[in-house]
């Protein structure tokens, strides 16, 4: 931005890229308003004009760089509104937390979020997580092994850990802090899924309030929510309340949620609905 395309110093450094990577150059992208006839301009001149910006452009493409046309400027910001959102739905928010793993026992519980954990990777998505207790270090586990035996790429590029500090004495400030947490992961993914999130409160197991708000935030950033109900407690609350929110105005994600609210005797069968719902809302 701030750059002409006739500009010396910027052409020096897109020929410098040119000449060093050849053929390994990245593609590139530029908006061009469309050239409009402007008042003072007879028809002689504003062919003129046309036939010059497109000279333009096409000599661009010596730099790998194409050009995008518009009709007006403020189609820029839908441009780039798009381009967030594509690049927001590869990175998937996981919000789980459990301290109670009935009636699958612990095991079968660990089991299912490493290997959604390995699926996550192997659809080469994003995993972002705040290392909800109980559940997410055996979802980080499965994303961790298989980026590393398949050779996925660096590990800070596939995968966003937020743990909670849970040593802070102060209650508001430590509430102010996973409001941030909570506030700075969310902002930065595109979906959000919902698994079991209960919790130990004295000698009760209880739904999970901090999952509730991960909820509460994830819509005020305009993530696709998908709470996976069939794991119970604070998940299972999330989708019936999803149902009621936006139940009508999205028919197809409802259909799904309500399909997950059933019970599984084998938690690995959501494995597979879970990731075409993601794949889709990518697709789109």
């Amino acid at each position: 931005m701030g750059f002409s395309f006739t500009d010396p110093n910027l052409e020096q450094v897109l020929a410098r890229v040119r000449t060093t990577f050849k053929n390994n150059q990245r593609r590139h992208y530029a908006i061009f308003r469309r050239r409009k006839r402007l008042d003072a301009e007879d028809e002689a001149e504003f062919e003129y004009a046309k036939i010059r910006q497109a000279l333009v452009l096409e000599d661009l493409k010596r730099f790998n760089i194409s050009p995008l046309l518009v009709d007006e400027y403020d189609e820029v910001t839908k441009i780039l509104a798009e381009l967030e959102r594509r690049y927001r739905s590869r990175t998937v928010f996981i919000s789980s937390s459990a301290s109670d793993f009935a009636p699958w026992g612990e095991e079968a519980v660990w089991s299912f979020m490493r290997k959604l954990g390995s699926a996550l990777m192997s659809a080469k998505l994003r995993l972002a997580t705040g290392m909800g207790v109980g559940v997410s270090n055996a979802l980080f586990s499965g994303a961790l092994e298989t980026i590393y035996n398949d050779k996925l790429g660096h590990l800070e590029d596939r995968i966003t850990l937020r743990p909670f500090p849970q040593h802070i004495a102060d209650d508001a400030k430590r509430k102010e802090v996973w409001e941030a947490y909570r506030q700075e992961i969310i902002s930065s993914s595109g979906v959000a899924v919902f698994l079991f999130g209960n919790k130990r409160s004295g000698n009760d197991i209880v739904a999970a309030d901090g999952m509730i708000r991960e909820y509460e935030i994830s819509r005020q950033n305009g993530l696709l929510c998908l709470p996976v109900g069939a794991t119970g407690h604070a998940a299972e609350l999330i989708a019936k309340r999803f149902l009621e929110e936006i139940g009508s105005e999205r028919p197809e994600v409802a259909e799904l949620v309500r399909s997950l609210l059933e019970h599984r005797e084998n938690l690995n069968e959501l494995i597979e609905p879970i990731l075409k719902f993601i794949t889709a809302h990518r697709a789109r």
